[in-house]
């Protein structure tokens, strides 16, 4: 999100101001800061795309195999949700350009749609984790990432609320669900044919 294909130098936290239809300035010269009435800052952007994103996708290397299964599933949800919801969808909607639209359609849509069939078809999920996965991920995501970030707006959350909100949300709830949903799962020897 540092430059977009246009060359502009952070644009992303542009586009979410438009979504959150608030105002936003960015200051500085070698460090940006982010300062206006939309309830974030340059954190909120560095805990969303560096620390849940890295951490929520190097934990499967981690983790027992059932769990991580179904925080694939979960992570493959949340990539083809963001895409959508986030990219393309508002790419439609106001029909304009913006940061992370190319990637979104060229390759977190497509990509993640793969992954997704590729556990559907390989028995990993069934349909009650995968319902539980794009409730979650799909509306939800909106809830998840834009929620902390309107309290803040709206003076109801502190800036320190906020990052911990969502801390808690990307990188406990995130995980927590993928073991709940794991106990609904297949059984043993589908998974092992992955």
């Amino acid at each position: 999100h540092g430059f977009d294909v246009f060359g502009r130098r952070y644009p992303f936290v542009f586009h979410l101001a438009k979504i959150l239809n608030c105002d936003l300035a960015l200051e500085g010269g070698r460090f940006l800061r982010v300062t206006g009435s939309c309830g974030l800052d340059e954190m909120t952007i560095l805990y969303i795309n560096v620390y849940s994103v890295m951490g929520l996708f190097l934990a499967p290397l981690l983790l027992p195999t059932k769990w991580s299964c179904c925080l694939v599933l979960m992570n493959a949800t949340l990539i083809f949700s963001n895409a959508v919801l986030f990219h393309l969808l508002p790419a439609l909607v106001f029909w304009e350009y913006n940061p992370g639209l190319v990637q979104s359609a060229l390759m977190n849509a497509p990509l993640s749609a793969w992954a997704l069939s590729h556990l559907w078809n390989r028995g990993v999920c069934n349909k009650a984790q995968a319902a539980a996965a794009f409730l979650i991920n799909g509306p939800g995501q909106v809830v998840q990432a834009l929620g902390p970030m309107v309290l803040a707006r709206q003076q109801m959350l502190s800036n320190a609320g906020q990052h911990a909100v969502l801390f808690a949300v990307m990188l406990v709830l995130q995980p927590a669900t993928a073991l709940f949903i794991s106990w609904m799962g297949p059984t043993r020897k589908k998974r092992r044919a992955v």
